[in-house]
């Protein structure tokens, strides 16, 4: 096959072949090589642009997540992006407001609460796309003041948010874990097109989910075609939401896991690269000045007894604890939890390893919050030889800032 190369560029890489350029595009995974590879030069840009097939492989491929730090200058307009794959902080900066901590992020989307409205909001910071869902959460919403501790508990009063599917597919759901009870509200989001082709959101109502035992939640995820939620005692229930109403099973879905904790450390659910379901265990020990650091992690995973059979879930699934998770990295805080298959971006992604960043909302809440401390507790903690490092070293003159956040980017 016969190129012509442009007389202008520098680069003989800019005019290969069509079909070598097609091969290195076929074996890329990472949206971050792909918007690279499309900068090389205008011929590969055009390749890209017109490669819809790649163009939807590579959207629907789950991304190695940024995390969401501060600016240079603690701007509270912008904000910075940290990559794994350089290591270091992006030239990029999103026009995302830095004024208040994100309570979720999901599908590429920041989830954020105006504390003045409780209207919940829908950030898409790589699109400057936003939706603001309706109605308002009204969970007996504590207003902001001149007082500080009120507008830190404001800050917090929803815990954790999480989403079904991408806000730009017809229909989701939002799940949200919230107030001094961290109890469970649903919202169900569907989308209709007018006759001038322009999309609509409607929602119905929060779904309140009430109950002794749904409540004093930590985590919460969607995974096979329903949310699953987890209390601090490691208790985790099944919430279905196709129905026209919500339906929390009574019984948690596996007999409790008994591990002392201390009353900091956390718990988490993720979706393996496979399917399955985990349990995450983070232990937290005390420090001296009433800080706190992550000392290890436990991960969990949901199995099926052999030779039992039985209609009830309590008595066919057992958790079972793993040493290694192979192939796999965790991105752990404030975020919906999430893994990714670690040979995919070999560059700065290392398997058996689990990414975290400071989500401390209990700390947070009892006085030791991050315009005192800092979000500090930030690490990568390696399963194999059981050791914690460093990713991303927060600054301390960004104390005042809310906590960094993994969000996963998206091609639009």
């Amino acid at each position: 096959m016969e190129v012509i190369p442009d007389p202008n560029s520098n680069s003989t890489w800019a005019w290969l072949p069509q079909n070598l350029v097609d091969n290195i595009l076929d074996k890329m995974v990472s949206l971050q090589d792909y918007i690279r590879f499309g900068g090389v030069s205008p011929n590969w840009r055009r390749i890209t642009q017109e490669n819809h097939h790649k163009r939807i492989e590579v959207k629907n491929n789950l991304q190695l997540p940024l995390l969401m730090i501060p600016t240079s200058n603690n701007s509270r307009m912008r904000r910075g992006l940290y990559s794994l794959t350089k290591p270091g902080i992006c030239e990029t900066e999103l026009p995302v407001p830095y004024r208040r901590r994100c309570c979720g992020s999901s599908h590429g989307w920041l989830i954020t609460l105006d504390v003045r409205t409780a209207v919940i909001g829908l950030i898409n910071p790589f699109s400057s796309r936003m939706k603001l869902l309706f109605p308002s959460f009204m969970g007996d919403i504590i207003i902001i003041d001149d007082d500080t501790n009120s507008d830190r508990f404001s800050e917090y009063y929803i815990h954790k948010a999480v989403l079904s599917a991408d806000p730009d597919s017809s229909n989701y759901d939002i799940a949200i874990i919230y107030g001094s009870g961290r109890k469970l509200a649903v919202l169900r989001i569907t989308t209709t097109v007018n006759a001038n082709a322009n999309a609509n959101s409607n929602a119905k109502e929060w779904r309140f989910i009430n109950g002794k035992p749904y409540r004093s939640f930590q985590d919460i995820i969607y995974h096979k075609d329903r949310f699953y939620a987890m209390d601090v005692w490691g208790q985790v229930y099944s919430c279905d939401v196709r129905g026209p109403s919500t339906i929390m099973h009574d019984e948690s879905v596996a007999p409790t896991i008994c591990v002392f904790l201390h009353p900091h450390s956390k718990k988490y659910l993720v979706e393996s690269p496979k399917g399955d379901l985990w349990h995450v265990i983070r232990l937290i020990d005390p420090a001296e000045g009433g800080n706190y650091w992550t000392t290890k992690f436990r991960v969990y995973r949901l199995v099926e007894r052999d030779h039992v059979s039985s209609s009830r879930n309590r008595d066919r699934l057992k958790w079972v604890e793993m040493d290694r998770i192979g192939d796999c990295a965790l991105f752990l805080g404030d975020n919906h939890s999430l893994s990714v298959v670690a040979s995919d971006f070999p560059r700065g992604c290392m398997p058996n390893c689990i990414y975290y960043t400071d989500d401390g909302t209990a700390a947070f809440m009892a006085g030791t919050s991050y315009d005192a401390t800092g979000a500090y507790d930030i690490g990568v903690y390696n399963m194999v030889d059981k050791t914690i490092s460093q990713h991303y070293v927060p600054n301390l003159a960004h104390m005042f800032l809310p906590p960094p956040i993994w969000i996963v980017p998206t091609l639009n």
